[in-house]
């Protein structure tokens, strides 16, 4: 007797491309930032003149990476540059050397309803008997919904086992979904450490820049003391009124050199906490795009990959298997097409359709329901033959 079987690939071109959001490139040249604080201490001379000695305090700021220069890149194929944010980089179906040859099962002198029954089910998927026969009823009722009347009935002896088949296709989808995720809690670390290194930043800026303002107003004052200074070292000697004056003014210069040197090391704190948060979030940044370069040449691969198939004997369906799905909604709507088959439908075009040969990826439907070409197929080759057998 004849068999075949009605299969549906699954077209993962668009699933296993991710396109890391940051690629770290050289940044600007280090620069060392060096606060220079003048200290003024005044001795008098011989002949009651005042003496400027001139000492400068070197504190050193260090590295500071202001600026990160990032750049995106995508894997298709080669590797290539481009810029943007993480996503599923978008292509069509590719079906060149597929795994197995597809075609559609033949129109058939079925007996309906069809009998069928729960099979085995594999314990690794994580479905019970209860859910899963849920998702066959799901399926069923979209059908029968259309055509308007009972096509399928359950018959837990005799009926077509519809089975849940654990292989290396469903292994490969969870191992595939583990490292997805593990990319999205990456992704999200380098946002927040990214976050963090700009508030760092922002927060230096804010600081050093107060800083150079006192700095400068400080050396104002400086030189205006030290050309005061130097006036009265020329007159031979300065009045006690203006002794006691200057006095004052070193006083307060040398208070004021105090502060700058606090206001200096809580600058070069900041700047300190800066550099880590820039090493963290590069640190991170590199972790990132070595995972994605690690997620793409594993499951970036385009391949058409069968997700189900049914076996038709003569006119009797002997079996439905299913081999791999993502969600409850997507086990739904492969079991819809695999039932069609069971009821002799023909694969339909558009990608949005229950039938169509393949699904293609991303850009597949996600809500179970039939296209205008899913009813037009229906009618053709089930509803064609209740009308006939009427007349």
């Amino acid at each position: 007797m004849a068999s075949g079987s009605g299969g549906w690939s699954l077209d993962r071109t668009t699933r296993g491309l991710v396109q890391p959001k940051y690629q770290l490139v050289a940044g600007d040249g280090a620069k060392l930032v060096h606060l220079r604080v003048i200290g003024i201490f005044v001795s008098m001379g011989r002949k009651g003149c005042l003496q400027p000695v001139h000492k400068s305090l070197k504190t050193t700021i260090g590295t500071c990476w202001r600026t990160v220069s990032i750049f995106g890149f995508a894997f298709a194929g080669s590797v290539a540059m481009a810029s943007g944010s993480v996503g599923i980089q978008p292509s069509g179906p590719v079906l060149k050397n597929e795994p197995m040859r597809l075609f559609a099962a033949p129109a058939l002198d079925m007996q309906f309803p069809l009998k069928w029954r729960m099979g085995a089910i594999d314990p690794r998927f994580g479905l019970d008997a209860g859910e899963a026969k849920q998702a066959v009823e799901q399926a069923i009722r979209l059908w029968e919904s259309a055509a308007g009347r009972r096509l399928f009935a359950y018959d837990g002896s005799s009926g077509f086992p519809i089975n849940l088949v654990y292989d290396y296709r469903h292994a490969g989808q969870v191992a595939r979904r583990q490292a997805k995720e593990r990319l999205d809690q990456m992704k999200a670390d380098v946002s927040r450490a990214k976050q963090s290194y700009q508030s760092a930043n922002e927060a230096y800026t804010v600081k050093l820049g107060l800083f150079e303002d006192s700095q400068s107003a400080y050396r104002r004052k400086l030189d205006a003391y030290n050309q005061d200074v130097a006036y009265w070292n020329r007159k031979g000697g300065a009045p006690s009124y203006v002794l006691s004056r200057l006095d004052v003014e070193r006083q307060n210069l040398e208070r004021e050199r105090e502060r700058l040197r606090t206001e200096g090391e809580e600058v070069d704190s900041t700047r300190t906490d800066l550099n880590d948060k820039v090493r963290g979030f590069n640190s991170l940044l590199t972790a990132y795009n070595s995972a994605v370069s690690y997620f793409n040449g594993t499951f970036g691969k385009a391949a058409a990959m069968r997700v189900g198939e049914t076996a038709i004997r003569g006119s009797r369906v002997t079996k439905i298997n299913i081999f791999t799905f993502e969600s409850s909604t997507h086990l739904a709507i492969i079991l819809a097409h695999e039932l069609g088959h069971a009821l002799g439908l023909k694969h339909v075009e558009g990608q949005n359709s229950i039938m169509v040969a393949v699904e293609q990826g991303e850009s597949a439907s996600r809500y179970l329901s039939l296209s205008a070409a899913d009813r037009a197929e229906l009618r053709t080759r089930v509803l064609s033959k209740f009308r006939s057998k009427k007349n």
